[in-house]
């Protein structure tokens, strides 16, 4: 997960001015699409996201994707593509900095763990610790916690729970695994553990 690497910085091409996001939305998924955002070229999505119906794992671009045109089924795409769309289309506070493209990562919500992923492009590893996102998505940690929620960086299949004051590698999330934020003086913590009762049987997330 490269983390000893912090000094990575990245400039915004449009000079947008940076705008934060209220955590209200960011955990809002009935929020409607913004208008004029369309993913145009991005398809990280088709790489990262994992689509059960085609059998894709997460990471490798979808074999229907073509770079440069779009999904070659469109109009007959299964449905974990049809109802899925990022953060950045979303959440009308983010700039263009968020697009996933620019960025190196898509922003969905996980409800099975309450969390916001940032599925991180595994051609990009550290793209999240990349200025600003990375000193923003603290910010956001910070007031998720307060409301037992968490922000966790998923890259190349290994997860990284983004605590107020540190970062905690937590593996591999399966569909039965459930993570627990804890708070005592010596600071914040989270673990991986299995769930009590299983909702899942699946295949590891994501």
């Amino acid at each position: 997960m490269g983390r000893n690497t912090w000094d990575v910085t990245l400039t915004d091409p449009s000079s947008n001015e940076f705008a934060e996001i209220p955590i209200d939305d960011l955990y809002d998924s009935e929020n409607p699409l913004v208008p004029g955002r369309l993913c145009g070229s991005c398809m990280l999505c088709c790489k990262v996201m994992r689509v059960p119906e085609l059998n894709k794992p997460s990471g490798t671009l979808c074999s229907h994707a073509l770079p440069g045109k779009g999904c070659a089924i469109r109009e007959h795409r299964p449905r974990s593509c049809r109802t899925f769309f990022c953060g950045w289309r979303l959440d009308p506070n983010i700039d263009s900095m968020w697009k996933p493209e620019i960025c190196g990562f898509v922003l969905t919500i996980e409800l099975r763990y309450q969390a916001m992923l940032a599925m991180v492009d595994p051609d990009r590893p550290l793209a999240w610790r990349a200025q600003p996102y990375y000193g923003r998505m603290k910010e956001w940690s910070a007031h998720a916690f307060r409301e037992n929620k968490r922000i966790v960086a998923v890259c190349l299949g290994e997860a990284t729970v983004l605590l107020p004051d540190r970062d905690v590698p937590i593996g591999v999330l399966g569909a039965d695994d459930e993570i627990v934020l804890s708070r005592s003086a010596e600071g914040y913590n989270a673990v991986r553990r299995r769930r009590a009762q299983s909702i899942s049987s699946g295949q590891a997330i994501p």
